[in-house]
């Protein structure tokens, strides 16, 4: 029985971090972590059929959905968005 769950934490800099968690079975050994890249979502479809594909094969599924394409990273300098992506996918695992 799948269960699934959207949450938000607090990520870099106090910044929304959305994520959510599709669960298959109870203390499942498998996962499978979606971090999208600069301008993608977790929602594109090359991460759809792929989550359907893990989903099938009995892996737990995290997609972190970080929105660095957001006006508020626009003053962000390279290390600062290294830094970012960093923080917020750990602050995610961690949560999880």
């Amino acid at each position: 029985m799948l269960k699934s769950k959207t949450e938000i934490v607090k990520g870099f800099k106090e910044m929304d971090v959305p994520y959510t968690f599709m669960q298959v079975e109870e203390n499942s050994k498998n996962l499978v972590i979606f971090l999208p890249g600069m301008g993608y979502t977790v929602n594109s479809p090359v991460f759809h059929y792929s989550k359907d594909v893990f989903l099938h094969k009995s892996f737990d599924v995290l997609k972190v959905d970080y929105r660095y394409n957001d006006t508020a990273y626009d003053e962000f300098n390279m290390e600062e968005f290294d830094e970012a992506v960093q923080y917020d996918a750990r602050i995610v695992i961690d949560h999880v």
